[in-house]
């Protein structure tokens, strides 16, 4: 369990990582967004061989809640917002594409963000068991077949990494967008 603060006030964030399959997209967000009211949070599921670690959802899920706050959202949804910050980019339907799961993903990160730390805990922990999510934070890490695949996902040239980590350079990309405002 993470704890942010910012003009939003203290969230708290828990950001998990596993192995499973999802036979229906649309369905799996459904059942998400019902957890999620019942326990007040909001989360969402990325791909997690386009996440570069827990920091990554960590700076993201910081930047989008300031800009939620803030009123200078890109999105209608606060669970929406939190895909365009990970993925850098302001365009919804390409920031799905960048870090959305697909029909064929087999490794998901899920984050979920919320006021109450216990919430938090019981609405990432159903939502992992309910999509049979088996956990397993390796997935969040970066190993060199992950590298290659931010690489591409986030345009980052090789010459970026010669001073920057993947990570690093994925951070920066998220930090840059927030001057776009």
């Amino acid at each position: 369990m993470i704890e942010i603060q910012g003009n939003f006030g203290r969230r708290f964030l828990k950001v998990s990582g596993g192995h499973g399959e999802l036979d229906e997209i649309e369905e799996a967000i459904k059942k998400v967004e019902k957890i999620d009211r019942a326990e007040g949070t909001t989360s969402q599921i990325f791909n997690a061989r386009r996440i570069a670690g827990k920091q990554h959802l960590v700076h993201a899920s910081k930047l989008a809640l300031e800009a939620w706050e803030k009123g200078k959202s890109f999105a209608n949804s606060l669970r929406i917002e939190l895909t365009c910050w990970t993925a850098a980019l302001r365009q919804i339907d390409k920031a799905i594409d960048r870090v959305g799961v697909k029909e064929n993903s087999k490794e998901f990160a899920s984050l979920t963000v919320g006021k109450n730390k216990t919430k938090v805990e019981k609405a990432n922990s159903t939502i992992n068991r309910v999509l049979e999510i088996e956990p397993d934070d390796k997935v969040l890490k970066i190993n060199k077949e992950k590298v290659e695949n931010l690489k591409k996902a986030f345009d980052i040239p090789q010459k970026q990494l010669v001073n920057f980590s993947p990570k690093d350079a994925i951070l920066e990309k998220i930090a840059l967008l927030s001057l776009e405002h």
